[in-house]
């Protein structure tokens, strides 16, 4: 390193970093921080075509329920009890995993926001057709709270 630059010498350290953060986590950016930046959640297809279709699954499931007030409250209260585990969950898995920089924890965060957010709408699509087979009288609005992640982890 003697005979580079300080500038050769710092792009070589930045470029092992980046290749290290690549190794440590090999999946590719699920929304291009330079692309996306930091108003990647509402701009990035990938997170807003999951928001979007757990959306238009959510505002469905309240129009079934136009008469059921006591169950759309019910499904309000769990959507918001849903939210707030989201932003926990996500959160523990990002400090959990050996990440070595902000863009490797961006990443994984957002891979995990899409993940639980795929599973919660595939828990919506159960509940419109639970619905729809036995009506709102039986309608369990619950979901899990396993962390995708750590489910594939532990295999």
């Amino acid at each position: 390193m003697k005979d580079l630059s300080i500038v050769g010498q710092y792009f070589l350290i930045l470029l092992c970093l980046t290749l290290n953060s690549h190794l440590v986590y090999a999946k590719p950016p699920v929304c291009d921080m330079d692309k996306y930046g930091i108003n990647r959640p509402q701009n990035c297809p990938a997170m807003r075509e999951t928001d979007q279709a757990l959306n238009k699954n959510y505002k469905k499931i309240l129009s079934i329920l136009v008469m059921r007030g006591d169950l759309k409250l019910k499904l309000r209260e769990t959507q918001r009890e849903w939210l707030t585990w989201v932003d926990s969950s996500c959160g523990h898995y990002v400090e959990t995993i050996s990440c070595p920089s902000a863009l490797c924890l961006d990443n994984a965060h957002d891979e995990c926001l899409i993940e639980v957010t795929k599973k919660r709408n595939s828990d919506f699509v159960k509940i419109l057709e639970n619905i729809n087979k036995n009506g709102s009288n039986e309608t369990n609005f619950s979901f899990s709270t396993r962390n995708p992640f750590e489910e594939n982890e532990s295999k």
